[in-house]
């Protein structure tokens, strides 16, 4: 999905890009990612103590129709921008 932008598939309005805020480490707000398999979790940490190399991470993109408010959400494949 090069695209910024494209049709809804629901309404056919116009879908902008952007992304969905993770605030994690001290709530510094950046991208989410899409990682493979389940989440491990443990005991006392949840997920915060479960472990992911950058490599195995492919950032999210979000389209949001800015006509009846559908979102999509994309794991863009390596190289996209």
């Amino acid at each position: 999905m090069p695209q910024t932008s494209m049709p809804c598939p629901k309404c056919s309005g116009l879908m902008q890009e952007g992304f969905l805020p993770d605030f994690g480490d001290g709530a510094i707000a950046r991208p989410g990612v899409w990682a493979r398999g389940r989440p491990a979790r443990g005991w006392l940490v949840g997920l915060f103590g479960q472990r992911m190399r950058r490599s195995e991470q492919v950032p999210i993109t979000a389209y949001r129709c800015s006509a009846c408010g559908y979102v999509e959400i994309y794991a863009k494949p390596a190289g996209e921008t």
